[in-house]
């Protein structure tokens, strides 16, 4: 074959493919719906939450309610969706199948009581947290992972493909924070508190600026696979 005849080949098949990708994207706008969810629960102490497409944003009220407000859309294949409770337990979950067209988006607001255990993961989106008390577990597939005002002693976080980021209003107890794909920061607030640091990264910087004693009972993890890592305390 001619290098003439392999240019108008590629072009046929460059051209056949913007085709069908034009065609998808106009099938999946015609059909393209939403949800949005709504609920108060009473008596909640343990969150587990894992869903597949959307973010997920947790925070800390005030009160024994737990307030979930979740919205999602979709195009050709209706999302499974699941929020239940059962005893002392709120499980939260989504599956979006596989289509041809634009797939799952969406978000999770959760606003818990004091002192709730939460466990937070996402397969392809962020998860934040703030102001949380009870103890922590965050994840993400595919987003970064952050919080901010914890006030956990009991911390784990860690992503798949972004940063984690946590930041400490009072002095944990233990904490496990690592990303396969991005930075690594742990903030924890400025006084006499002394840290069992473990901290490093296979591709960058690693820097401990706290007090450290390698006999404290207050351990931080942080590693990262592709990122500088950092444990410090907040700028003066």
């Amino acid at each position: 074959m001619s290098g003439r005849a392999v240019v108008r080949l590629l072009a046929v098949l460059l051209a056949l493919g913007m085709v069908v990708l034009g065609a998808l994207n106009i099938v999946g706008s015609l059909g393209q719906d939403s949800k949005r969810v709504q609920h108060t629960y009473s008596g909640v102490r343990v969150v587990d939450l894992h869903v597949s497409a959307e973010s997920v944003e947790v925070r800390e009220g005030v009160g024994d309610r737990t307030r979930l407000d979740r919205s999602i859309s979709w195009s050709m294949r209706t999302p499974t969706l699941v929020q239940r409770q059962v005893g002392d337990r709120l499980e939260i979950t989504s599956h979006c199948p596989f289509s041809m067209g634009r797939g799952c988006s969406g978000h999770v607001l959760l606003v818990v009581p004091p002192g709730t255990e939460v466990h937070a993961r996402s397969s392809a989106g962020s998860v934040r947290a703030a102001g949380l008390t009870g103890v922590v577990d965050l994840s993400s597939s595919a987003g970064s992972v952050s919080a901010t005002g914890l006030r956990s002693a009991d911390v784990t976080a860690s992503s798949s493909a972004g940063s984690t980021k946590l930041a400490f209003a009072t002095p944990p107890r233990q904490v496990d924070a690592s990303s396969s794909a991005g930075s690594v920061e742990v903030v924890v607030p400025r006084g006499s508190d002394a840290y069992l640091v473990d901290a490093g990264s296979s591709a960058g910087s690693s820097t401990v600026a706290v007090r450290t004693d390698p006999a404290s009972d207050r351990t931080i993890r942080a590693h990262s696979s592709a990122g500088s890592v950092q444990v410090r305390y907040p700028p003066r």
